[in-house]
């Protein structure tokens, strides 16, 4: 089987020891303005900040559209202790031709420094590669983000690229790291 044929039909949700990666229907629409507003979470991530509902709401479709066309997958992270979400994270530009695609994440503040988003993209990189049989995973990554960066070595991606100002941005230049994992 080709890895396009193996891509879910109906939306897989995952599970991890803390946190089940789920589905975010629309109506979670105010925490997804709540993560991609705060400063903290947007710091390193070159996109803009939002500031109104519309916006998230948006963004949620952007992602339904996505995994209806088979090249996204965008999981609220869910945990199970507090029964709340604290994240996203997901594939994208999934490329079938070429076997690839591209790991993208947030979670809130709070949640940071606990290994919940190592836990996450650790179980959605064996999605990718096991059960749609991807054959690289990569991410873009700031320089300045450290913490991002060691998530990323401990799963075993290694830095490929390193691409300055290539991201323009709310008035400055952004540079990023390519890493990848295969």
């Amino acid at each position: 089987m080709q890895p396009l044929e193996l891509f879910p039909a109906q939306f897989p949700e995952l599970k991890t020891e803390r946190t089940k990666l789920v589905w975010l229907p629309v109506k979670e629409r105010a925490f997804v303005l709540r993560l991609f507003s705060d400063p903290q979470v947007q710091e390193f991530r070159g996109t803009k900040v939002f500031s109104e509902i519309s916006e998230a709401e948006r963004q949620l479709w952007d992602w339904r559209k996505k995994f209806a066309v088979r090249e996204g997958i965008r999981w609220g992270i869910y945990h199970k202790e507090i029964q709340q979400l604290i994240g996203t994270a997901g594939l994208k530009h999934i490329d079938y031709e070429h076997l690839r695609g591209e790991i993208s994440y947030e979670l809130l503040p709070g949640w940071w420094n606990h290994g919940i988003m190592t836990e996450v993209l650790e179980k959605i990189c064996n999605y990718a590669l096991n059960d749609i049989r991807l054959h690289t995973l990569s991410a873009n990554v700031d320089p300045r983000h450290d913490a991002s960066r060691r998530v990323l070595e401990k799963l075993g991606f290694r830095n490929e690229a390193h691409f300055r100002e290539n991201w323009y941005h709310e008035g400055w230049w952004d540079s990023s790291i390519w890493v990848k994992h295969s």
